[in-house]
């Protein structure tokens, strides 16, 4: 008998989770396409990505970090080598309220309002997950091997799970 490392069940037979190596029961793990097992912890913070292009034929790819945030990364057409955009689209505005926790704010009207004739730039950082980082490794050293994104095949072949 071998011990869960998630739910911590004695079972005959444990599976290892391809990203982070923890031995889990059958009803701890989930199975990705390629046959690979995954915990549920991985799998609540995995990476998935749904392929596509901009108006102008540049093929980008999104996905979310671990709150949801959506991202892209996108090749650029910078015509002085390549390049990708890598980032949100949209960066979220909270502030923290005591007593209340975190509040959404629409930061763009608040600046706009005080500096009417400014333009507003925001950015922000992705919390990514590990499992998320090693996926985004796999396309970024494709980007840096080939000077673009890879393709649903590629990604497939990856292991990256691609959003139906």
């Amino acid at each position: 008998m071998k011990d869960c490392g998630y739910c911590e069940e004695e079972v005959d037979f444990v599976y290892t989770c391809s990203d982070c190596d923890w031995k889990v029961c059958r009803d701890c793990a989930s199975t990705r396409p390629s046959g690979e097992y995954i915990c549920h912890e991985c799998w609540d913070v995995r990476l998935v990505v749904k392929a596509d292009k901009t108006q102008r034929g540049f093929p980008y790819l999104t996905f979310k970090d671990t709150y949801g945030l959506e991202a892209k990364i996108q090749e650029s057409s910078s015509a002085t080598g390549s390049k990708i955009w890598f980032g949100p689209d949209e960066p979220e505005a909270k502030v923290l309220v005591r007593g209340q926790g975190w509040k959404e704010i629409d930061a763009e009207k608040i600046v706009k309002e005080k500096y009417p004739e400014s333009d507003v730039l925001f950015s922000s950082r992705l919390h990514l997950s590990i499992p998320q980082a090693k996926g985004l490794i796999k396309i970024l050293e494709h980007f840096v091997e080939s000077g673009g994104i890879p393709d649903e095949e590629m990604l497939y072949k990856m292991g990256i799970e691609l959003e139906e």
